[in-house]
């Protein structure tokens, strides 16, 4: 099995990463330079990819995603400060089961997303500082979510039925917390 490792993001503006990869590591597209210098603006990702590692697309200039449905790990921060992302969409059935902290917080861009129906857990600040983001739509909304989180120093903990839930989620995304699923 291999795995991708680093690619420079001022000299590469595309790249179709070949099926065999099964994993993108750590920072490997992460773009240390002002995203004006970060080159690289579309990466297709293939059936096959079983991780998304930890801050892989950092600060990258990708203006859109398509996450295969056999990715079943997505690391913190993997598309954090992503400020042109506008898309990200999921493979039918993918299996991951939680979005981590910060993965698409300050993707400034980001207009709306469609949260996986594998998803149960949304870690704290999933789409923090997501500015332009108003539409959140759940692929299979469960019956309820269990909230803690922490808001002006008081921590609460609490259940809420879905559509009390999905009217709050943008709030709750801006102030520390976890979100689960209840089975």
């Amino acid at each position: 099995m291999v795995y991708l490792e680093k690619v420079n993001p001022q000299t590469v503006t595309s790249i179709d990463v070949p099926d065999f990869i099964y994993k993108i590591g750590a920072l490997c597209f992460c773009g240390y330079l002002p995203q004006e210098e970060a080159n690289t603006t579309e990466v297709i990702l293939h059936e096959g990819l079983t991780k998304i590692g930890d801050h892989a697309f950092i600060n990258s200039g990708i203006t859109s995603i398509y996450i295969p449905s056999t990715v079943d790990d997505i690391g913190v921060q993997a598309f954090q400060d992503c400020m042109s992302l506008t898309s990200v969409e999921f493979g039918e059935n993918i299996r991951i089961d939680k979005l981590p902290g910060t993965v698409f917080e300050y993707c400034e861009s980001l207009e709306e997303i469609t949260v996986p129906a594998s998803v149960c857990e949304i870690e704290p600040d999933a789409f923090s500082g997501c500015t332009s983001l108003n539409k959140i739509t759940f692929e299979d909304p469960g019956t309820s979510w269990h909230i803690h989180r922490k808001h002006n120093g008081i921590e609460e903990d609490y259940d809420e039925d879905y559509e009390e839930f999905r009217r709050n989620f943008l709030l709750y995304q801006k102030s520390p917390g976890h979100l689960r699923q209840c089975s």
